[in-house]
């Protein structure tokens, strides 16, 4: 008969046999995969897995399953030679040697990981894709936790980064010169009037007498404001126009002139 000490040995193993694929499941993903690399695909392809843990974990007898439930177990000869993966690395899984296993190019495809080969085995990660383009890869944003996105730039053991977007290439405009508005020579330029268009080209001022004098209104207005223009009226020769007065004066001058000149040619 079993003692207590083997029975609970016996059940501390199972728990421990139980518990750990569940811790692993928990902290290994699958991070990215390149479905379709350039040129031929064999020994091209590979899978990524990532360590979300704090600790260093072998994943040797791990198994990887695809749509049509061909598998391999993880072991050196399908990575670099280490089954092995640090804290917060990454590890490079190629399916290579693995008769009709693939990353389909076109079509479903769903690529699963398992804990181990046993009818406990957990599913520990599984991503599903439609069509692949080629050197194009679906990974994790962010590593490890994020959600899966397409067409990304392969980053085989590198952190996943988001895909360029090409900007848009500046297009050139010219701008069109502006024309000055020539200006009207109406509103720039003055027309002089030419000598024919004259008043006194036609009716050149006539001169009707050689006396002028200043109106007694006129004589006011300059003796108040020497600024004033003086206003002068022309007056006709005649006896009948000229005050009787000043026109004895000049009859009288006349005679007197007339009388010496005749006494001095006597």
């Amino acid at each position: 008969m079993f003692t207590t000490k083997t029975i609970l040995l016996i059940i501390l193993l199972n728990v421990v046999h139980l518990y750990f694929p569940i811790v692993i499941s928990a902290q290994i993903t699958i991070n990215e995969l390149l479905p379709n690399p350039p040129g031929n695909d064999t020994n091209q392809e590979w899978i990524e897995l990532y360590n979300n843990s704090t600790s260093t974990l072998d994943l040797a007898g791990f198994r990887l399953t695809d749509k049509a439930n061909q598998s391999f177990f993880i072991d050196s000869s399908h990575t670099s030679g280490l089954t092995t993966i640090n804290s917060h690395s990454y590890i490079l899984i190629y399916p290579y040697g693995v008769n009709k296993f693939s990353l389909n190019n076109s079509g479903d495809e769903t690529i699963s990981l398992f804990s181990s080969a046993s009818s406990s085995a957990l599913l520990v990660d599984s991503f599903s894709y439609n069509n692949s383009s080629e050197n194009v890869s679906y990974g994790r944003l962010p590593d490890g936790v994020g959600e899966w996105s397409p067409n990304l730039n392969p980053t085989p053991n590198q952190p996943n980064s988001s895909p360029t977007t090409p900007s848009p290439s500046p297009t050139s405009s010219s701008t069109p010169t502006p024309t000055p508005t020539p200006k009207s020579s109406s509103s720039t330029s003055s027309t002089l009037p030419s000598p024919s268009s004259s008043p006194f080209a036609t009716h050149p001022p006539q001169i009707k007498s050689i006396f002028s004098y200043a109106s007694p209104s006129a004589l006011a207005s300059t003796s108040s404001s020497a600024t004033q223009p003086t206003h002068h009226r022309s007056i006709p020769i005649g006896s009948s126009s000229l005050p009787s007065s000043i026109f004895f004066l000049f009859s009288a001058a006349a005679f007197i002139t007339a009388s010496t000149f005749s006494f001095l040619n006597k």
